[in-house]
């Protein structure tokens, strides 16, 4: 049985979860990192707050990539770093997360604290995109 992956809404690749941690924030000085996220873009500023905030890194190649479509693995390790969640040495036994992945701690940990559950086929599926539902 699928449960639910959190009760967050998002829209696209980036969701409304940034926007909780700006609602009253100002306008950044900083210049952003990223090469594809102008000063005019809609999520700049929430952008901008989570990458200062070291809790999103954008890829190697220096994008962040706004528009793309972000996976479980993806989503739950935004939504562990923003909570600022300590982690220890928590296991887990999904088939399809191996302990050297990056985001192996993120799923143990929010596994650990029954934020998430995977399929019945003991698979937690990182790759897989996060729908609505999720």
């Amino acid at each position: 049985m699928k449960k639910t992956f959190l009760n967050l809404f998002f829209g696209g690749a980036f969701f409304a979860l940034c926007i909780v941690f700006l609602n009253a924030a100002d306008a950044r000085s900083a210049d952003i990192a990223f090469g594809d996220v102008d000063d005019d873009h809609l999520n700049y500023d929430a952008i901008t707050y989570l990458e200062e905030e070291k809790v999103v890194e954008g890829y190697d190649d220096g994008t962040y990539k706004p528009e793309q479509t972000i996976n479980r693995a993806e989503f739950l390790k935004i939504v562990m770093e923003a909570a600022d969640v300590s982690f220890g040495s928590e296991d887990c036994d999904y088939e399809d997360v191996s302990d050297d992945a990056w985001y192996y701690k993120y799923v143990c940990k929010a596994t650990d604290m029954g934020f998430v559950e995977g399929y019945d086929d003991g698979e937690f599926k990182p790759g897989r995109e996060i729908n609505f539902a999720e």
